[in-house]
């Protein structure tokens, strides 16, 4: 069974291997609006503790202070539940609308995604975790670099930076260009998770 000291990568444990349960920002939240309250519970399932269930309420009827709260079983094997918030916070595509982010409750750095491994108490970011990767950081990065300019020459900007933008194409419908926009700041987002986990293992630092 995979805990908090097993299946390292250069010295760092990786979340497949402490079979972490992953909160997306995208699934949760999605296009979720301001001045609103919505919950539910998630179900993580793991062969070796069965059903996980999470309950989840977000809250953003305060602009200033918008959140989710978790509550759930710890994975340190301590009985009970435990309620805590996690902050959120919204950038502005360059394309429009808004985008979700949580805000890690260790680092107070901005994740796309939120890790709850064996041995930990609360979803933190990876960089929380200080959790690694299966394969290398500069592989992932470069699955990152690829997949963004990929999308980014499909907007008719192929010599574009993997952390650029693109204006609509004159000749490319509204709905397209929407969605390739969303699936480029999806890859940019993933992208900035590693690199900001990269930093922090490597340097002790948050960006």
């Amino acid at each position: 069974m995979g805990g908090m000291g097993s299946g390292r990568t250069g010295g760092n444990p990786t979340s497949e291997a402490t079979g972490s349960f992953i909160l997306s920002v995208k699934g949760l939240l999605g296009r979720f609006p301001w001045s609103a309250v919505g919950g539910g519970t998630i179900t993580f399932r793991s062969r070796w503790h069965g059903a996980f269930p999470v309950e989840v309420r977000v809250d953003t009827t305060d602009r200033a202070a918008p959140h989710v709260e978790l509550t759930h079983a710890t994975r340190v094997g301590a009985a009970g539940r435990i309620a805590y918030r996690v902050g959120l916070t919204t950038t502005r595509p360059r394309y429009g609308g808004e985008r979700w982010w949580f805000v890690c409750p260790a680092t107070g750095g901005r994740a796309f995604k939120l890790y709850l491994p064996n041995g930990g108490r609360r979803f933190l970011s990876r960089a929380g975790y200080q959790l690694g990767y299966a394969v290398t950081r500069e592989d992932r990065i470069a699955r990152y670099q690829r997949r963004a300019e990929h999308i980014l020459a499909k907007l008719g900007r192929p010599d574009a930076n993997w952390m650029g933008w693109a204006p609509k194409p004159k000749w490319m419908r509204r709905r397209t260009y929407e969605r390739l926009c969303a699936e480029l700041i999806d890859v940019q987002m993933e992208g900035e998770d590693v690199i900001r986990a990269e930093a922090l293992r490597r340097f002790g630092c948050h960006i």
